[in-house]
This record gives structure tokens, C-alpha cells and sequence, in this order.
């Protein structure tokens, strides 16, 4: 497929208007200048002088829809740009532009049905802003097809109704008769319900995080609290962009002090018989045998900074013959498997601590999600990466009962060559039955948002936040010791505030059961 720059061709697009309607003279000069000034309010009345002579020139008419767009007159545009794509259907950029239109004013079906028409755009064509947008509808189009019978009829029926009644919002769990919730020695709460509309649901979220549910409403999720007061807010929106929300707090209150994290968790490393020791595995992945495999710039220096945290006593609690380091050629999917397999479950007994932590890319074939390896075939993943079952028979045969894994790691990217260099995540939860008390698994996003590395971080913005975090940025209560709570804290605010700065979702998701104060680190206070 070939690849067009199409922004850098609208000076191109203007000559050929200027060589194909010569006669138009000043009504397209005149226009043209306005608008390239950004007096777009001036440029509007040429435009349409203009196309009352030749009104099916296709350049003419993408230039008048960009002239309401720029005005927001997102209607308007978005009946121009139609006429557009009428008289000349391979137009991609028009497409793209009245997919922009319908997302503006909520039309998100024919958003989806345009944007899915599109042919030779690549994601390096789009603008920072359509990254928000694709994911809104893929978000829609998900939920769309698990509520949305494929007949005809049905959809036809659906097409015609006017709902316009809100969901109804129902919370089960937790039950706040008082609206506050104390909770002293959990770090998070069972949160479900359900939802009842005329219309199918488009989504639930528990403050901004999507949450899944089945065809009639219920959902549930085990919710992480912050240190002090939470609000909690779910909301629901169904098909017709009817929504309804419901809001209540809950109080977590502070529990970590020095003495008592110093005799739970074995703050000085010790080598003598049946003390609980630490141990680790770091696996980063930059550069892979298999050439269709793109690489990754900052996998490698994620992996190497996590591993020198661990390691050093000014902050870690590991001694280092207790943590292994894979980097690139030493993480073949041989070498990982023997390091779990036999390395971590010849020595980790039960009160021991075990923390997992995997950067590079990832990949999602027939309904499973696979680390890729550095010498996966990625033709051949079943054979040759290792899949979600592997990874969690893997996790559950290790005996220790407080086993946290952190994965800034990529999913979709893999199998796809992207223009600028992101990491998203799983589509499908690997960890499902690795999941109990004590055992904890924190992403650097969602299944359906990009991983952001930043060139500046010189590492993926979540591991960037975490390194930083476990050096003494996450110290919320100042004891000189981070704890998984405000580890948590410290990541997941921190990564969705500077992707946001560059135009992207990215949202750190975390899952498991555990009481507070599991330590990771400390640093010396001045």
C-alpha cells in the first residue's frame, strides 16, 4: 500500500485548483488568501460564490467543508464533505475530514463507517486529536457489536428509535448509606452493580476507565483506593449518547509507618537461613531476530533503570544475586521460561516477595496476547512466543504469596510499523487466573491506548514514573519508604497528566487484591 503524505499536499491541491478553474479568478483568490490568513468568516462567501459556477469540483467543496469546519459549523461540514466523497469517493483526506464532522456533533456510527472506508492513510497521517477519536470509536464499535443483533431488521429498528431516556445507574457494592466509606486496612473495594436502558449500552466507566459488562448491565470491578479521600464516579452512556452518572466517596486511611513495614516486610537484606528474601526478574526487549518486528527505542534503558533501583542500596531491598537482568539476545523465550521455570521456582518459598517487571513488544493472535520474545517469529507466534497461558502458569507456580508484576509492554504494535514510537496494551486479560490475595498486576495502559515513550524521559513514560516513584517521588506520607499504594498513586496520575500533554489517552491499569503496605523501596531522606 502506498503511503501519501496528505497534509503536505494541500499547497498542491490549491495549484490544481488554481490550474483547473482559471476562470473563477478573484472569487477563489479571494477565497484562498482568507482562508490561508485564517480569516475563515471572510473566506466563506468565495467559497461559496465559487462553487455556484462548478459546485462538483471536488477541491473546491473539501475547501468549503474545511472553511465550517474551521468555523465549528461541524453540520454544516459535515453535509459538504458527503458531497464530496459523492463526486469523488477515493478522496481519503475528505473522508478523514467528514469522519472528523459526524465525531463532532456524536454521530459516531457514521464516523466508524467512514473512517473504516479509509484505504491509504496510515496512523502517521493522523493528526495528535484523531488518536482520541479512534479510540472513542473502537470503544463504540465494541460495545456496539456485543449488544447489536446482526439482523437487518433489528438494525434497521434500531436505526428509527429516539431514545432519549438516560440509563439507570445501580450500585450494589459497596453500600454507602452515608456516602463515606472507611477503609484501614485494605487498599481497595469491590465495586458492582448494573445498568438498565431502553437502548443498548455504549460503555461504563468508573472514573474515566472502562469497565466491562454483560448484556444486561452488571458490571464489577476490585478498585484501587489513594491514600485519604476517593470519589468515586461511574457513569453510563448508551448507543444514543444518552448518559447518567452516580458519585460516592470512600476514605483510605494512611497505615504506613517505619516501624511496622520494617518487621512485615525484611527492610535489610539478609543471606541467613529461612529469612524472607527478594527476588526479581527484568526482562527488556529493544531489538528482536525476527526484521518485520519493529524495534523499540527505550525498552532496553526501561529494563537496565529498573534493574539499578533494585539493586542499590541507597533504594532497594534485593540483593543482587536475587534479581535477573534478559536483556535483547538473553531473553529468548527459552532462557525466559528456564529463568521462571526453574531459576525463580527453585527459590522462592512462601513468605518470600517476587517482582516481575517486562518491557518490549507484545501481540495478539486468535484471541490470545504473547509476550514476543527476541527470537519470536511473528509469523509464527503460537510456536514461538510465549502466550497468556504460559505467562500465568508460570506466575502461579511461583510460591510466594506477594508476587507484583509491572508490564510497560505493547500488544498491537508488533504487528503493525508505526510513525511514531508508542507501546499499547493487552486486548484480553492474561492474568486472569493468576490473580489472588497479595498478587498485583500493573500496565502502563489499557488494551485499546497507546504506550507513550518520550525521547526527553529517555524511557516509556510509565517506567519513567516508576523509577522515579520507587527513588522517592511516590513518598506521599514522608517516612522514607514507597509502598505499592503510593507507588500506584505516584504512576498512574503522573503518566495520564503528560500524555495528555502530547495529545494522547494513556491511562495505567491496575488489577489484584492486596492489604496496604506492601513495600517496594526506600531513600534517604535529607
Amino acid at each position: 500500500m502506498k503511503i501519501k503524505p496528505l497534509f503536505s499536499l494541500i499547497p498542491f491541491f490549491i495549484l490544481l485548483i488554481l490550474m483547473y478553474v482559471p476562470a473563477l479568478g478573484s472569487d477563489i483568490s479571494e477565497a484562498q488568501r482568507h482562508y490561508f490568513e485564517g480569516k475563515y468568516n471572510q473566506a466563506l462567501p468565495y467559497f461559496i460564490k465559487a462553487l455556484d459556477k462548478q459546485p462538483d469540483n471536488p477541491m473546491l467543496n473539501y475547501f468549503l467543508g474545511m472553511t465550517y469546519f474551521k468555523l465549528k459549523q461541524y453540520k454544516e461540514s459535515k453535509r459538504v464533505f458527503e458531497n464530496v466523497v459523492k463526486i469523488k469517493p477515493d478522496y481519503e483526506l475528505a473522508r478523514l475530514q467528514l469522519a472528523r464532522a459526524c465525531f463532532e456533533i456524536g454521530d459516531y456510527a457514521w464516523a466508524n463507517v467512514h473512517l473504516m472506508h479509509l484505504k491509504d492513510i496510515r496512523t502517521k497521517e493522523f493528526k495528535k486529536s484523531d488518536f482520541a477519536m479512534i479510540q472513542a470509536l473502537t470503544e463504540w464499535r465494541d460495545n456496539f457489536a456485543k449488544t447489536m443483533n446482526s439482523s437487518i431488521g433489528e438494525k434497521a429498528q434500531l436505526a428509527q428509535k429516539k431514545d432519549l431516556s438516560p440509563p439507570e445507574i445501580t450500585v450494589i457494592n459497596p453500600k454507602t448509606t452515608r456516602g463515606i466509606q472507611l477503609v484501614s486496612k485494605r487498599t481497595g473495594i469491590f465495586i458492582n452493580g448494573f445498568v438498565k436502558d431502553e437502548s443498548p449500552l455504549m460503555w461504563i466507566k468508573i472514573n474515566g476507565e472502562n469497565i466491562s459488562f454483560d448484556e444486561n448491565g452488571n458490571f464489577s470491578k476490585n478498585w484501587f483506593l489513594h491514600i485519604g479521600r476517593n470519589t468515586i464516579k461511574i457513569v453510563a452512556c448508551d448507543i444514543y449518547l444518552n448518559s447518567a452518572e452516580t458519585s460516592f466517596e470512600v476514605d483510605k486511611e494512611i497505615e504506613t509507618k517505619k516501624n511496622v513495614l520494617a518487621g512485615a516486610h525484611n527492610i535489610t537484606p539478609d543471606r541467613g537461613n529461612g529469612a524472607p528474601q527478594r527476588y526479581a526478574i527484568v526482562i527488556g526487549i529493544g531489538n528482536y531476530k525476527d526484521r518485520k518486528i519493529p524495534p523499540l527505542h527505550y525498552t532496553v534503558a526501561d529494563a537496565q533503570g529498573m534493574y539499578n533501583v533494585l539493586i542499590n542500596e541507597k533504594y532497594g531491598f534485593f540483593l543482587k544475586e536475587n534479581v535477573k537482568i534478559l536483556i535483547n539476545e538473553e531473553a529468548s523465550t527459552q532462557n525466559i521460561k528456564k529463568t521462571f521455570g526453574t531459576w525463580l521456582k527453585k527459590n522462592v518459598r512462601e513468605n518470600d516477595s517476587v517482582i516481575i517487571y517486562f518491557a518490549g513488544h507484545g501481540a495478539s493472535e486468535a484471541g490470545s496476547t504473547y509476550w514476543v520474545t527476541h527470537d519470536s517469529d511473528i509469523e509464527d507466534l503460537y510456536g514461538t512466543a510465549i502466550g497468556n497461558d504460559s505467562i500465568s502458569k508460570m506466575l502461579n507456580s511461583i510460591e510466594s504469596k506477594t508476587l507484583i508484576v509491572f508490564l510497560d509492554s505493547c500488544y498491537s504494535a508488533a504487528t503493525i510499523n508505526r510513525g511514531w514510537h508508542t507501546r499499547s496494551l493487552i486486548e484480553k486479560d492474561p492474568f486472569e487466573e493468576f490473580k489472588g490475595e497479595g498478587r498485583v498486576v500493573i500496565t502502563s495502559s489499557n488494551g485499546k491506548q497507546p504506550s507513550l515513550e518520550i525521547q526527553e524521559y529517555g524511557h516509556g513514560v510509565f517506567t519513567y514514573f516508576l523509577i522515579q516513584g520507587l527513588m522517592g517521588k511516590a513518598d506521599q506520607d514522608l517516612d522514607g519508604y514507597i509502598t505499592l499504594d503510593e507507588i500506584w498513586d505516584h504512576v498512574k496520575s503522573n503518566v495520564k497528566n503528560t500524555a495528555k500533554k502530547f495529545g494522547i489517552h494513556q491511562t495505567p491499569i491496575i488489577d489484584g487484591r492486596h492489604s496496604s503496605g506492601i513495600l517496594l523501596s526506600k531513600y534517604p531522606k535529607e
